[in-house]
């Protein structure tokens, strides 16, 4: 798989304070035909090879909170290498335009990755079993403009609408239009909110394409 690593947005990085992570789920298989703790470091390259390749992946970053020292000249990290946080993002070129999925739910870096890479698994039966329109729910998943550019004159939907509605950016990603149905309702003016927050969600919202 061509990919490589890059330093991590400062936006991403340590978005989930350290007493919020948890251990994660996964499983591995020892020498002996157990299942013991850990990530199965190969199956998720294999899963995250197989599921970009179904999406036409291409141009491949996964960032990092690491420093520009640990990473080679291969673009992968050093082995000595210590992440300051377990956060991450893939982010990618795809037949649907350009995804950024962000992680920082577990405490190993490696365990985020892998819950990434089961994210397209699980949105790609959508479309398996004919549920919305073809890519739809790739959506929420869209990846916001570069630093310096904006979207509907917002640099930063996804932001705003965890803001205005109190939830986490993650929750926001996963249901935007829950999220812009809530900051809404906070902040309406018929209800005593501030105005500019009632536009401001309203801009996010077109902007992600959720206000329908």
């Amino acid at each position: 798989m061509d990919w490589r690593v890059v330093p991590i947005e400062a936006s991403h990085a340590a978005r989930t304070p350290a007493g919020d992570r948890r251990e994660h789920p996964f499983r591995k298989e020892n020498g002996r035909g157990w299942m013991s703790h850990g990530v199965n470091w190969s199956g998720t390259m294999d899963l995250l090879e197989r599921e970009l390749g179904q999406l036409g992946g291409r141009d491949v970053l996964l960032q990092m909170d690491v420093e520009d020292h640990m990473i080679r000249r291969d673009g992968w990290i050093r082995a000595n290498a210590a992440p300051l946080s377990p956060a991450i993002v893939l982010s990618f070129e795809s037949d649907y335009g350009p995804l950024s999925y962000p992680c920082d739910t577990f405490t190993d870096w490696r365990a985020n990755v892998r819950a990434v890479a089961l994210a397209p698994e699980a949105l790609r039966k959508v479309n398996r079993y004919g549920v919305g329109r073809s890519g739809e729910q790739y959506k929420g998943w869209k990846a916001l403009p570069a630093a310096g550019e904006s979207s509907a004159g917002i640099e930063d939907p996804w932001a705003t609408l965890s803001r205005l509605s109190g939830w986490e950016e993650d929750v926001v990603r996963l249901n935007p239009k829950k999220a812009w149905l809530m900051a809404a309702s906070k902040h309406h003016p018929d209800r005593g909110g501030r105005r500019e927050d009632w536009d401001a969600a309203q801009a996010a919202a077109r902007s992600l394409g959720v206000e329908k």
